[in-house]
């Protein structure tokens, strides 16, 4: 077998691997079962039976006694006393060692008859697995390379200490465990994680004699000729080796066909060569017997027992096929079998790259969200891409291929050039893996562009309402991405109801007069959008506004703002200057409107003054507003602010993590009036005339003001206070607006009679409800 260690570095380049043609397979039969001279005792095992190799071992007396290389019992004895490790890796990196040895016999066959030589190789390669329960055993055959004896010296007795004074420090230190043993070039000595003694059997072409290597955990083991090579090459085989397991205590799982077959289907179904387990199969014959004491003719069936090879890796790997091979039918089922969804992929790419770095792969976008990620979009339990090293398994769990945003994705890779047991530190560092990376991301992000512009735009909108929170946190989270995600992205307007807009029918459908500027509004949901009144001027005007409905939102456009929209500007409609310049057609417009904006702040800074006072806990400022037409008042925010949605976000996270909250999460809030409400006109009125300026109306104009923007008030008590008030006043006065006082009928008490608040001031703190969507 080659080498068994990866670190030895015969391995055939990948150009010569590729252009080597595919092994056949067939049945392999027992070669004691053909050969009539030997033993009835013997014709029952299979070949490579650990009984029969019991009965000949008669050159053990001559077995040459060799130490361990100090490194590798430090290895073995770390593997025999770990209590973490996952056992099932043995059977994967001795299938794996089997797989590279017969590729290896092939490729330096081929290699021969390039160089006009004859190529001799007729046999069949292949791999083939026993489990004996009775004995204990199991047995790994392959009918590869093999080794000489200075081989088996060499490979199985001592390893560079390079690697294995790497794998020791790395279990020391928590970053590895066993079942990466194979990353560090000792993956054989993943045997003893179920064994306590193990031979190998071998026979290289290099060599006349076949050898014996044993070893029981110990310091040293042991060489002697194998003096029947027959016994455990298979049949019309020059070359071979032969690994036997004695499983300890605790391991006999191992030794079911069930068992192996399960771990061989998960771990080794691609291999390139064909993989024979000896099974066991139960038949029923019927045979007729007559009944001894009626003399009735009476059909039973009797159970007949036979133990055969069965080749478990029948399926060729599907990536590995030419995609104008493939049907439509055979993409479902494939994509059905490695995802557990029993809807078909909306979309997929069959693809290899060569040169620099040689993969395969195969991805697929699901019709909808998979079950686990729908209560955690990032869900530990999601399996995007299932890693292949030459058509073994690795693993399911790297996240290191795809950024997190691709996590819905589903698929396999195979590489060629990755190492086996390739470990997450491995891929992190990695250059091929990079390279992959940015292929597989590259290729995804195609296949949204392909769904996209389908005849049938619905089934983009069905993408996007499954993923597009994905893509959102793609074009926030990766810069290298963001311009390419832009197009991709969607959002609901305050003009086209439940449709999806992008930028591009944004643009597509601006109005003139917009100057280039798009404009956006996050809020709680579509409703609360529809009724902010910071929308009342734009909507008079006919623009349209993009809403941000979850926090996500508004990180994505921080991130676009400037970059990629070549000259056009994303305007934050909270903010309370942002439409300061919306009628300002000239230099000279804008001069005239900056002076009747003079003039109103000038008639109405007695009543600004005094709600700012009455307010002073929780407003910053308050202004006179140049974009409210029906609405009394309006909150927007400072330059860097933060939105309602974002404040609950940060709210909910601080709740969640009993953290304290983030200060620029209590900030205060800019108060918008509008002074032509008449509201605010008798609220002046009041407050120059000189008596008590109604609180109450002040406060609830303001509560509510925060309810449309999408806060929550702390004192909701004193809220309904005042709302109970004014309608007992309204009812009072049969609806009818009295001719003095409040609007609503009425004057409070509680400034004594002055135009100033009292002392003890009316702070309504803003605070904010974890929602839902939070």
């Amino acid at each position: 077998m080659l080498a068994f260690i990866s670190s030895l570095g015969r391995v055939p380049p990948a150009r010569s691997r590729a252009s080597l043609a595919a092994c056949s397979g067939g049945s392999f039969l027992p070669r004691l079962q053909r050969r009539p001279g030997r033993a009835a005792a013997q014709l029952s095992q299979p070949l490579g039976s650990p009984r029969q190799a019991s009965l000949r071992m008669t050159a053990t007396e001559a077995a040459e006694t060799y130490e361990f290389q100090a490194e590798v019992a430090r290895v073995m004895d770390i593997i025999v006393h770990s209590l973490y490790s996952n056992p099932d890796v043995f059977l994967r990196e001795l299938v794996s060692n089997a797989s590279d040895a017969c590729d290896k016999k092939r490729f330096l066959s081929l290699s021969s008859a390039s160089e006009g030589k004859e190529n001799t190789l007729t046999e069949e390669l292949a791999i083939r697995v026993i489990g004996d329960e009775n004995d204990k055993t199991v047995t790994i055959t392959d009918s590869g390379i093999g080794m000489s004896k200075s081989e088996l010296i060499n490979n199985l007795g001592q390893i560079a200490a390079s690697g294995t004074a790497k794998f020791v420090e790395a279990i020391k230190e928590g970053a590895a465990d066993v079942s990466l043993i194979g990353r560090f070039g000792v993956g054989f000595y993943s045997a003893f994680l179920v064994s306590d003694r193990v031979i190998v059997r071998t026979k290289s072409p290099n060599d006349a004699k076949a050898w014996r290597w044993e070893s029981e955990q110990s310091k040293n083991y042991t060489i002697a000729e194998e003096p029947d090579p027959a016994s455990f090459l298979p049949e019309g085989t020059t070359s071979g080796t032969s690994i036997t397991l004695h499983i300890k205590a605790g391991m006999e799982q191992y030794l079911t066909d069930y068992r192996l077959r399960s771990l061989l289907e998960t771990y080794s179904e691609f291999v390139s060569f064909p993989i024979y387990l000896w099974t066991t199969h139960t038949e029923y014959e019927k045979k007729i017997e007559k009944d001894e004491k009626t003399g009735e003719e009476k059909e039973r069936s009797v159970p007949r027992t036979e133990k055969r090879w069965e080749q478990v890796n029948k399926t060729k790997p599907i990536w590995l096929r030419k995609p104008s091979e493939v049907t439509d039918t055979e993409y479902a089922e494939f994509y059905k079998s490695i995802s557990r969804d029993w809807n078909e992929p909306t979309a997929r790419s069959h693809f290899s790259a060569e040169g620099e770095v040689e993969f395969r792969a195969l991805l697929f976008v699901p019709k909808q969200l998979p079950f686990e990620m729908t209560q955690n979009m990032f869900s530990e339990a999601s399996k995007p891409i299932r890693l292949y090293v030459k058509r073994v398994f690795i693993s399911d769990k790297f996240e290191e291929l795809l950024p997190r945003w691709l996590s819905f994705i589903r698929g396999v890779v195979d590489s060629e050039d990755l190492p086996l047991n390739v470990s997450r530190e491995i891929l992190q560092q990695s250059k091929v893996a990079r390279i992959i990376g940015k292929r597989l991301v590259r290729k995804s992000v195609d296949m949204f562009r392909e769904i996209m512009g389908r005849e049938n735009k619905d089934e983009y909108t069905t993408f996007w309402e499954n993923f597009g929170r994905y893509l959102k946190v793609g074009a926030f989270e990766d810069q290298e991405w963001s311009k390419e995600l832009l197009p991709l992205l969607r959002f609901h307007t305050s003009q086209r109801g439940e449709a999806w807009v992008g930028f591009d029918d944004y643009i597509k459908e601006m109005k003139a007069d917009q100057k280039k500027r798009i404009f956006y509004l996050a809020a709680e949901d579509r409703t609360a959008a529809a009724n902010s009144p910071l929308l009342e001027k734009l909507n008079k005007r006919g623009y349209e506004v993009f809403l941000l409905l979850e926090p996500v939102d508004e990180l994505v456009i921080q991130q676009l703002n400037g970059k990629y929209l070549d000259d056009y500007k994303l305007i934050d409609v909270a903010k309370a200057d942002a439409l300061d310049d919306l009628d300002a057609e000239s230099a000279a417009d804008k001069e005239q409107q900056s002076k009747e904006l003079s003039e109103l702040e000038k008639e109405y800074e007695p009543l600004c003054r005094w709600m700012q006072d009455l307010m002073q806990e929780t407003v910053e400022k308050v202004k006179i507003s140049k974009r409210l037409t029906d609405s009394p008042a309006a909150v927007s925010l400072s330059a860097y602010a933060m939105s309602p949605t974002m404040e609950r976000f940060m709210k909910a996270q601080a709740t969640m993590l009993k953290d304290r909250m983030p200060a620029m999460a209590t900030q205060k809030k800019i108060l918008e009036i509008n002074p032509s409400h008449p509201i605010v006109k008798r609220l002046l009125a009041q407050v120059k005339g000189g008596n008590s300026a109604d609180k109450d109306a002040a406060l609830l104009m303001y509560e509510t003001a925060l309810l449309q923007a999408g806060y929550s008030v702390t004192d909701l008590a004193a809220y309904a206070q005042r709302v109970n008030k004014a309608l007992t006043q309204s009812v009072d006065q049969g609806g009818a607006s009295p001719a003095n006082g409040s609007e609503f009928g009425g004057k409070t008490t509680a400034s004594g009679g002055d135009n100033e608040p009292s002392s003890e001031s009316v702070t309504p703190e803003v605070v904010d409800e974890p929602s839902s969507s939070s």
